[in-house]
Formats: C-alpha cells, structure tokens, sequence
C-alpha cells in the first residue's frame, strides 16, 4: 500500500482527536488501518481490521497491534460500482459477521478501499453511535457513494481543508454540541505541523 507524507493522509486527526475527547468511546472499529489514524486508537479497546497482508506485516510491527485480515479480490482501484453482486453480498455478509462488543458509546472509523467503505457504512452504521469516514471532499464524496448514507437519527459534520475532509455521524441522543470547540486546538496544532494546510474548518451539515 502506498502511502505519501502529504497533510491530506493525516487530516482526520483534529477530528479524530476531538471525537475522543467528547465522547470517550468504548470500543473502536476501524476499517483499513492507517499510519495516522491507527496510533490514536491503539491505546484504546479497538478492532483492526484490513484488506492488505503486506500492510498488516508493517503496521503491526509499528504498533504492536493485533490486526484481522479480511481477505478479498477486490484491489484499492475498484469503486463500488465495479463490483459484481456477489462481490457486493460477499461484503455484506463479511460485515455481518463482526463482532461489535455491547460498550457504549462506540466509534465505526472507516478508511479502508473506496469500493468498501459505502457497504460498511450501511451495513454498519446501525450498531454505532458515531461513524467517522475519511475523504469527505468533492472526489472522494463521489468515488465513496458517500451520498448514499441514510444520516437519519445522526447529525452530520464535517472537517474540511483545502484538499479533502473526513465527515462523522454523531447519534442524536448523545451529541453534546461543542464538536468545533474540541477540534479548534488540534487544528491549529496541524496547521503548524502542516504549513501546507492552509485551511481547516468545521461544517454542520
């Protein structure tokens, strides 16, 4: 798997961070695991699930997490619309399966394949009580159908930068407000870290 040093693979961090300190999940399941994500949630009752054997190899032997291959043809360049029915129900059902302890609240980050994160979403979203998904801009809201997520009983926000976003989903009953509040010193730090981040904003959507 390729990953550059751009600031638009850390971007979710601010977020990320900010989620954790509102809301205190008790358990994490993140979907395609990541050089920035993974660290915040290694300390923390989470999942790791990934498609990339090679990757699973490196990013244990980063972290020293435990980390659940889930083994298909699909590659990083199919888009969802590429896949077969069968390939599509195979997903599904691979969500299914999941184990997601009774630990409240929980926390569903996705950033796994693109032809992926849609099915995951939907077949998961249901069990979460905040779903955080990456790429949330103009090009990857597309090539992720994030358009397709049914947001009811959520309330949508998103983290914006000049070059991509990650969005998340915070169930009604517990949204405390005060997301933007949380985010803003994390976000100056990034912004300094950085410099080609030049902007970086909260949406209530």
């Amino acid at each position: 798997m390729y990953i550059a040093q751009g600031f638009e693979w850390a971007s979710h961090q601010p977020l990320i961070n900010a989620v954790l300190d509102l809301y205190d999940p008790k358990f994490v399941l993140e979907l395609g695991v990541g050089m920035y994500s993974t660290p915040l949630f290694r300390y923390r009752n989470a999942m790791f699930i990934e498609n990339d054997k090679d990757w699973i190899e490196k990013m244990e032997a980063e972290f020293g997490v435990n980390i659940h291959y889930h083994e298909t043809e699909i590659n990083d360049f199919d888009l969802v619309d590429d896949l077969t029915e069968d390939q599509r129900e195979d997903l599904i059902r691979y969500y299914v399966t999941v184990k997601i302890p009774e630990l409240k609240p929980n926390l569903l980050f996705v950033d796994n394949m693109p032809s992926c994160r849609i099915i995951a979403i939907k077949t998961l979203k249901h069990k979460f009580d905040i779903v955080m998904f990456h790429d949330f801009d103009e090009v990857g809201f597309k090539a992720n159908k994030y358009s397709l997520i049914d947001t009811r009983g959520f309330n949508l926000y998103s983290l914006q930068t000049n070059s991509t976003g990650t969005g998340v989903m915070i169930r009604k009953e517990i949204d405390k407000g005060g997301l933007a509040e949380a985010v803003e010193p994390y976000k100056n730090q990034f912004m300094i870290d950085y410099p080609l981040c030049t902007k970086m904003y909260i949406q209530n959507l």
